[in-house]
């Protein structure tokens, strides 16, 4: 459907008082939590090596406004142990998962100014580093080769490595295959592909200092483990989920001084094993990326939330569309957080 034509349609439903409605009945009986990865200057949006996890600073400040006029926005804990609202405002709760440079440099200023907390789950391995997440070295990698007329190249290379024998040059189809990988069969095809495809880092730092989270932490924002270095926990052996798990709880509580309860699945990859090996790890929740809202119903250790990005909030100018903006957060159902 044409963005034109999304935009009229959510005014209609929006001026039809549907989704003030439906807010209202929702707000006794569930709570929203969002999920946000970039932050960025519009001049910078391009430089994110995936548009769809993207939000423009101004477009953030905007929907903070929306969020804090509507909604009563409270701290993800505080959130999940009482979905429930008696004042007919349906809470909501932020999390930014990674640990941006940007979650800091950006978008904390801004939580700041309109008195908005959030969650932040971080790499430990991470912080502090010019070093990639796999999935941004795997664009980079895939866009030097486009760029030089070798995707046929790459595309035995990584037939070879997944085992995938698919002839398909789409990037995103690459990308799910590599997530499938474990952290050390990823490291390991990376930098053999960096190498032969002579792909070089920027020497960027992309993600927040150790100091950068215990300011955050003294103002307000908590922090969760979002593993140590991205891993998708679900295709890692048990005891390699075990030693993760553990070690950027204990390390992250380390340097902040802080209790560390909860965890978000890096790519949203969990299963039952993963939820078992993380309350045995000491974790109280688990944040996935399943659709959905917190209810009575739903398990501390998989917690679905809603992903935050322009492509779902902003209208032709790349502003804010409140009407696209109040239906979409409430399009999902209840019953997903019931399975």
């Amino acid at each position: 459907m044409r963005l034109g034509i999304k935009l009229s349609l959510a005014s209609v439903i929006d001026r039809s008082g549907l989704v003030t409605a439906l807010r209202r009945f929702r707000s006794t009986r569930s709570g929203i939590v969002l999920t946000f990865h970039r932050v960025l200057p519009q001049a910078s949006i391009d430089t994110c090596y995936e548009r769809q996890i993207a939000m423009t600073d101004t477009v953030f400040e905007q929907l903070l406004i929306l969020l804090q006029r509507e909604f009563r926005v409270v701290p993800l804990q505080q959130l999940v142990e009482s979905q429930g609202s008696l004042d007919g405002l349906q809470r909501v709760a932020l999390t930014f998962d990674d640990g941006w440079e940007d979650t800091y440099s950006l978008a904390y200023p801004l939580m700041l100014r309109y008195g908005v907390p959030a969650t932040v789950f971080i790499c430990p391995g991470l912080m502090g580093t010019n070093r990639l997440l796999p999935e941004e070295r795997f664009v980079r990698i895939w866009r030097s080769c486009k760029s030089r007329e070798q995707l046929h190249l790459l595309q035995n290379d990584l037939r070879k490595w997944t085992t995938c024998n698919s002839s398909s040059l789409e990037m995103h189809f690459w990308a799910r295959r590599l997530k499938q990988l474990p952290m050390d069969a990823k490291h390991m095809m990376l930098a053999h592909l960096e190498d032969i495809y002579r792909v070089a880092g920027d020497g960027v730092r992309r993600f927040m200092t150790w100091d950068e989270a215990r300011i955050m932490a003294n103002n307000g924002m908590t922090f969760g483990s979002h593993t140590m270095n991205h891993s998708t926990l679900k295709v890692e052996q048990p005891e390699h989920i075990m030693e993760d798990l553990v070690s950027s709880r204990q390390m992250i509580a380390r340097k902040l001084g802080r209790e560390i309860t909860q965890l978000a699945y890096p790519n949203g990859g969990y299963d039952h094993r993963v939820i078992e090996l993380a309350a045995e790890a000491g974790y109280s929740y688990g944040l996935t990326t399943d659709n959905g809202y917190v209810t009575r119903y739903t398990r501390p250790l998989s917690i679905p939330r809603i992903s935050m990005a322009d492509a779902v909030v902003t209208d032709e100018r790349t502003s804010l569309h409140f009407p696209r903006t109040r239906v979409y957060l409430q399009r999902f159902s209840d019953k997903s957080a019931r399975t």
